[in-house]
């Protein structure tokens, strides 16, 4: 080979050198720094999204818990609430009217006070209590007919009242209501009967009920009075109206 050829190869590998180890132009990096932007943007985005995701998630998860912590709280609440509003206590005043039998002329003024025990079943309640009772009047005896004597007694004792109660409209409410009292007297009720006696009610009731915890009443009961032995027991009957006021807590 000459020596013309070869220092046209050296020159040629030269320049090529040259070239490859050349600065890259201010352009080509301005373009590859927007490029590495743009890549890292996307990167940035494509793993944004399932973080994003996710904690959207634990938020609705958590406002979910939160939320169904808060209906168990109300409802254990409510419940609670509803329990301490099925508790109440009644007072009563009534007059019953002894115009059954002929020869049984006994009036009483009674005086209730009941507090509620127990729910049975959905509408029927169970409640407890006592009775005063002041009784005026005369009866006559069981072996003499025309030998009258004074009833005039006081008597007390515990009672007892089962209640079967519903809804009629708005605040007004119904009830039918069956009571038992023991009563022990300061003397012998009837005349010519013994210091104690057993008092059993019956009958209708409507309530009103003005607030949340208050209610007042009006009833009407019919009445057997008598101390169930077969001797020296002028028993009688009777009936009349009852007042009443509820208070629940």
């Amino acid at each position: 080979m000459s020596q013309t050829k070869t220092n046209r190869i050296r020159a040629a590998l030269l320049c090529g050198a040259a070239l490859l180890l050349a600065p890259i132009p201010a352009g080509a990096n301005a373009q590859n720094a927007a490029d590495t932007v743009k890549e890292t943007k996307a990167a940035d985005i494509t793993n944004a999204a399932p973080t994003s995701y996710v904690t959207d998630k634990k938020n609705t998860a958590s406002v979910e818990d939160a939320t169904g912590s808060r209906d168990k709280i109300d409802a254990k609440e409510s419940g609670t609430k509803t329990k301490s509003q099925g508790k109440a206590w009644e007072l009563e005043a009534e007059y019953l009217h002894g115009s059954s039998f002929e020869k049984r002329h006994v009036n009483v003024y009674n005086l209730h006070y009941f507090q509620k025990g127990k729910d049975i079943g959905k509408r029927l309640s169970l409640s407890y209590g006592g009775t005063l009772q002041r009784a005026t009047g005369d009866n006559a005896t069981e072996d003499h007919s025309d030998i009258y004597g004074s009833s005039s007694a006081v008597g007390l004792g515990p009672a007892v009242l089962l209640r079967y109660e519903y809804p009629i409209s708005g605040r007004l409410t119904g009830a039918i209501d069956a009571t038992g009292s023991l009563l022990f007297y300061n003397r012998a009720h009837p005349y010519d009967g013994r210091a104690y006696g057993f008092l059993w009610r019956i009958g209708p009731r409507f309530s009103y009920h003005y607030t949340k915890n208050d209610a007042i009443t009006i009833g009407w009961s019919f009445h057997h009075s008598s101390n169930g032995m077969g001797s020296h027991n002028p028993g009688y009957n009777g009936n009349g109206i009852m007042l009443a006021y509820t208070h629940g807590f």
